[in-house]
């Protein structure tokens, strides 16, 4: 399917379907892909040290701010959430979903950690729209486009 936020790196097409294994990068057609390969330079891998796992009882007795109008999941919603095959399958494909996740989880504002993790992750901002409308805690808005 067609992003329409990430145009071809190569011949600036909008909406490019593919992406490259090595850096990321979006292209649009096999052509691309080949002048893409020619110039492709994967990213510098930083070892850094995995966020620390926020431990059950402490993220089941962390209440709600009162004052947040941040909506909240359902009991059913995390269930759905939880039997998500499709879910699962990204956090496994994608280990720096499941990194940002540990991150947000165990961060003292959850809340900013997540507006600002979707804010700079183009991916996961998708994973995370794509999985509320999974559990049916929103609705794809089809703009008409």
């Amino acid at each position: 399917m067609p992003r329409p936020d990430r145009p071809c790196a190569v011949c600036a097409t909008p909406a490019a379907k593919y992406n490259c294994p090595k850096c990321r990068a979006a292209y649009c057609c096999i052509a691309c892909c080949r002048t893409h390969k020619t110039t492709c330079v994967p990213p510098t891998v930083v070892t850094k040290a995995r966020p620390k796992r926020v431990a059950p009882e402490k993220r089941a007795g962390r209440p709600p701010d009162p004052d947040s109008d941040v909506a909240r999941l359902t009991a059913s919603q995390l269930t759905r959430v939880a039997s998500c095959a499709w879910a699962r399958e990204e956090l496994r494909r994608e280990p720096t979903l499941r990194d940002l996740l540990v991150t947000i989880e165990g961060a003292t504002d959850a809340t900013r950690a997540l507006q600002t993790a979707r804010a700079r992750d183009s991916r996961f901002a998708d994973f995370v729209d794509r999985l509320l409308v999974e559990v049916g805690a929103c609705a794809f808005e089809d703009d008409g486009g």
